[in-house]
């Protein structure tokens, strides 16, 4: 006749040592997912950003090279940046070019630096993203 082990069974103990190791896995589990929904988050937000600024370069290089070298003026106004507010500057600086200098266009004397800054605030921190190019300066025409 076979005899039966009694202490077969999980005691109280050993149930809430499994339970404790179970839970800090599962804890480490969603704290890795949260931390991976943040940084999609940011990433998502950087992206949303240069999409902006490039969108806003194309429409001033078209308006530019459509004027033959306009004016560009700085400015800041506020955007929307997916569901945050972000600051939108725009820096311009003359650069007078010397007469040593070769260009592709013989009337070009100067060059505006446009600096395109993106600015907002996430998890407390000031985050920025920057774009930049040279447009030709409008040069007056001489009257003859």
């Amino acid at each position: 006749m076979k005899r039966y082990n009694k202490n077969k069974a999980l005691t109280l103990v050993e149930l809430m040592v499994a339970v404790s190791i179970l839970s800090i896995g599962i804890v480490s589990v969603l704290h890795s997912f949260m931390r991976i929904a943040s940084a999609l988050n940011t990433s998502s937000t950087y992206v949303t950003a240069y999409t902006l600024l490039e969108e806003k370069m194309n429409v001033l290089r078209v308006n530019t090279y459509a004027d033959q070298a306009a004016d560009v003026l700085p400015y800041q106004e506020d955007v929307v940046l997916g569901v945050r507010t972000a600051q939108l500057k725009v820096d311009v600086r003359r650069i007078e070019l010397e007469a040593s200098q070769e260009t592709e266009i013989e009337e070009l004397q100067a060059l505006n630096e446009v600096i395109y800054s993106l600015t907002w605030k996430e998890l407390n921190k000031e985050k920025s993203v920057f774009l930049g190019t040279y447009f030709p300066v409008a040069v007056p025409e001489a009257e003859e």
